[in-house]
Formats: C-alpha cells, sequence, structure tokens
C-alpha cells in the first residue's frame, strides 16, 4: 500500500485491520490524524505564519474559537447560500495553500483554481478533521503492534511543516525492526509529488537493505 500525506492514515488504518491483505507498506508524509495533528495544522502553525492565519481566522463567524475553526469551516461550505459556501471554500484553500507555500518548491495547486472542486475538497477535509478522522484519538499508534511482519519504509522530509516528523518518529518506534524511517534533507515530503520518484528514493536508499519493498511498489506502480 502507497499513502502520501491523509493516505498514510487511510494505508495504516486499512493495514492495522486488514494485516494479512498487506505486502508492504510505503508511506510519504506521515499522518495519523490524531487531535494534536488537526491543532497543529489549524492552529499551531498561526505561529509561523501569522497573517494568513489571521485572514484564515477573519473568513470564519467572529467569536470563533480557535480550536474551533474547522467545525466553523464545514458548516460555512454547508450553508444555504452559494456565495457563503464558495467564500468559505476559497478562504479555508487559501490557508492551506499558505502551508504549502512554506515548503521548499511548494506552489498553489492548479486543480484548486476550479471553485468547485475547492468546495468538494474543503467539505471533505473539514467534514473528516472536524470528527477525528472518525478514529480513535491515538489509535493508529495505539495499534501499530497490528502490522508486525509487514515491511515498510516511511519517507519524512525534515523541513515539512504540515507534516512535522514527531509522527513518522513516533509510528517508526512503534513497529521497529520493521518499519524504517527515511529521511529526505532538507525537503519537504509533501515536495515529493509523483510515484516515480518515490520509486527512484526508495531504489536509491533503500534498494540494497529492503529490495522487497521497492519491488512491491514497482510492480503495482507498472500494473
Amino acid at each position: 500500500i502507497y499513502g502520501a500525506s491523509w493516505g498514510t492514515t487511510l494505508a495504516l488504518a486499512y493495514a492495522e485491520t486488514h494485516p494479512e491483505h498487506v505486502d508492504a507498506l510505503v508511506l510519504q508524509g506521515v499522518t495519523m490524524t490524531r487531535r494534536s495533528e488537526i491543532d497543529w495544522l489549524y492552529r499551531g502553525l498561526g505561529t509561523r505564519l501569522p497573517e494568513a492565519y489571521a485572514a484564515f481566522r477573519a473568513g470564519a463567524p467572529a467569536g470563533t474559537a480557535d480550536e474551533d475553526l474547522v467545525a466553523a469551516y464545514n458548516d460555512l461550505m454547508f450553508d444555504p447560500d452559494p456565495a457563503v459556501r464558495e467564500k468559505a471554500a476559497l478562504d479555508f484553500h487559501r490557508w492551506e495553500a499558505a502551508m504549502l507555500l512554506a515548503e521548499p518548491g511548494g506552489a498553489w495547486p492548479l486543480r484548486w483554481d476550479d471553485a468547485g472542486y475547492r468546495l468538494c475538497r474543503g467539505r471533505i477535509v473539514t467534514h473528516y478533521f472536524r470528527n477525528g478522522g472518525f478514529l480513535a484519538d491515538g489509535q493508529l499508534l495505539a495499534n501499530a503492534h497490528r502490522l508486525k511482519g509487514i515491511e515498510g519504509v516511511l519517507i519524512q522530509g525534515t523541513a515539512d511543516p504540515q507534516a512535522p516528523d514527531t509522527t513518522a518518529r513516533e509510528l517508526a518506534a512503534a513497529t521497529l525492526p520493521v518499519v524504517i524511517l527515511v529521511h529526505q534533507p532538507l525537503e519537504s515530503s509533501g515536495g515529493i509529488d509523483n510515484q516515480e520518484e518515490v520509486r527512484a528514493i526508495l531504489e536509491q536508499d533503500r534498494g540494497a537493505d529492503h529490495p522487497g519493498v521497492a519491488a512491491v511498489f514497482t510492480g503495482h506502480l507498472h500494473q
């Protein structure tokens, strides 16, 4: 299974529930959607990006507490007024873009130019995050023992503001020696944006020690 960012949460949830169906894991920009990680994205990072965060807060109804911003934006994106929905989706993605632009090589994703896409994506993100990904807090780390016997690689950028390497380190510590932590110096894991590049990282950094992971990943890539 290959997952990036939010996809790593989905990959871990599946692998821990159905380990018998998983040959290997390749996780890039590791997140487990814990409340602390959600709080970092929509409150903690505001200390690093104060102007963008002020604009993000201003888009929510007056008096909204910082810890309630995700829920507030979710409500706005389901407002009966189309203009309210569209503005909320744009404001939300401007904050998301500010986080991306803080990464080395970060850029506004072109598909975010589509107002319909912004609304759909914004609704999904805020729906899941206001509900903690529909996971018990810390569930994926607590159940990491279920990954025993599954070979895997974590690809984690040392300069990734959205997915600090703390999460990857905690997961690696809970599953070692099965899962190996790979760092990409001075790069964001979010900046690795295609599977060919991920394959190259696997072959270069772990090909000798963990050929099984690279082989499985490469095989699925070319199916």
